[in-house]
């Protein structure tokens, strides 16, 4: 253990000889004063508190603590004959050694389950170790870059006014461009209340086309007129008809309008589970309850384990590309990075993710199985190629499949027979220790928060 961090016993402010009820009434004292409720900036060290407190009331993992620091408190047997701590390697109650990419078993040993102020659910609330997540820290460096910011209104409003000032001037010298700007207004209207499907640089392009070839029609039907001027007057008119659509794209469009305050202040859009409310008719009310509740545990886990991360920001329950009835449950975005998930409740039992992806075989308890239909690996490549349309190629994507129990009386078993980045299929907190060293994996990119990726997520929540 790092001498550069505090220890359980700093952490609650006693002694390491302390006896259980000091423990106990120090925690009492420090969980009131950084609890989320009192302030929302210190969940992590309200974590790091229950973790502490859970680990030195209990004897034997404050054993096993304490032996991992080479001073064994007064009292104790030394330390020796311990089971391993946390932070340590695999402990004895585990259910196996540890994840691997082609099989995991679900996790059941000592760690920190998400505070229940922030999911209350019936689901089993599972252990993540926090001394294997370097990213939580008693108090985190929250200084977040923003990246594609919007432009200042005013240089935006001086752009449009400069577009119209060309189009006007050129359109009096040259009248033929009224045809260029009858295109592109109307279409400008349709995409701004959501009626139009052209793509505003189709409206670009055609502007152009007509701005070249109006003085062109007027040069062969009128030979005497100056049509070399009237070309000049054209492609003035349409640098400003192309201007304008150029400020519409960027700042009025509906997908933009996220101001760089909400994205350096905000974590979450979109409520979990939120997508499932129109799926009743067509699932089992059991079924979508667990859908739910997965989702509502997810979200929570993200947020009090990767919250501490700057440049994490979390969309819940967006629409599947193509589709106006599937969904994507989870969107969390980090600098260049985007990972897509779909939560899942079940009973516990062992799971195998098809070659083709494209179902997960389960296996009952009579020890025959039946199949589960996923379309994650068609989500995110559907998301990936909408991503490139929008012009946002920089954008590296994974695919999750996370998988809660909805109980810890048997073990929970997630099998790929053809494991990938692109579509994994894990335990959460399997998916909490990916990602985490995922977006924390390229430092120049923790703290970025892209604008333009997180308003593409949230202009893709379903309505």
């Amino acid at each position: 253990m790092s001498t550069q961090e505090p220890t359980l016993y700093e952490l609650l402010g006693v002694d390491p000889d302390a006896d259980t009820g000091a423990i106990k009434k120090a925690y009492r004292t420090q969980a009131r004063r950084v609890h989320p409720d009192v302030n929302p900036g210190l969940e992590s060290m309200f974590l790091m508190i229950q973790h502490a407190h859970e680990v030195l009331t209990d004897e034997s993992k404050r054993a096993a603590y304490d032996a991992s620091l080479g001073q064994p408190r007064r009292g104790s047997a030394g330390g020796a004959g311990g089971s391993p701590s946390p932070g340590a390697g695999s402990a004895q109650s585990q259910t196996s050694s540890g994840p691997s990419p082609a099989s995991a078993t679900q996790q059941t040993g000592p760690g920190i389950p998400v505070p229940v102020e922030a999911y209350s659910g019936p689901l089993p609330r599972e252990s993540h170790d926090v001394d294997a997540m370097p990213w939580v820290k008693p108090d985190p460096d929250r200084t977040v870059r923003v990246t594609n910011a919007e432009t200042p209104w005013w240089a935006a409003l001086l752009a449009v006014l400069v577009g119209i000032g060309m189009l006007l001037y050129g359109m009096e010298k040259h009248p033929l461009m009224l045809l260029p700007a009858a295109v592109m207004l109307p279409v400008l209207l349709l995409r701004q209340i959501g009626l139009a499907g052209a793509k505003t640089l189709a409206a670009m392009v055609l502007s152009l086309l007509i701005s070249i070839a109006s003085p062109l029609l007027q040069a062969i039907f009128s030979p005497q007129a100056p049509w070399l001027s009237q070309i000049l007057y054209g492609a003035l008119a349409g640098a400003g008809i192309v201007l304008i659509l150029v400020v519409h794209g960027r700042y009025l469009r509906r997908r933009y309008w996220m101001r760089s305050k909400f994205v350096r202040e905000g974590f979450s859009w979109g409520e979990p589970g939120a997508g499932l409310n129109d799926a009743v008719d067509k699932f089992k009310l059991d079924d979508v309850m667990d859908g739910v509740e997965g989702e509502s545990l997810t979200a929570a886990e993200i947020g009090c384990f990767l919250g501490d991360i700057p440049g994490v920001r979390l969309v819940n329950g967006l629409r599947f590309p193509g589709s106006s009835t599937a969904d994507v449950d989870h969107a969390v975005v980090c600098g260049d990075r985007i990972a897509f998930i779909d939560s899942k409740a079940w009973a516990p039992t062992t799971f195998t993710m098809n070659r083709d992806w494209s179902s997960i075989r389960e296996t009952l308890a009579d020890g025959t199985w039946r199949y589960r239909e996923t379309h994650m690996h068609t989500a995110v490549d559907a998301y990936e190629r909408a991503l490139q349309s929008a012009g946002i190629r920089d954008a590296q994507v994974r695919g999750y499949i996370v998988v809660h129990p909805k109980s810890l009386d048997r073990p929970l078993t997630l099998q790929s027979q053809d494991s990938s980045d692109y579509n994994r299929m894990v335990t959460a907190p399997e998916l909490i220790a990916e990602l985490g060293a995922w977006f924390t994996e390229d430092p120049d990119q923790t703290a970025v928060v892209d604008r333009r990726k997180l308003t593409f997520l949230v202009g893709s929540i379903r309505g």
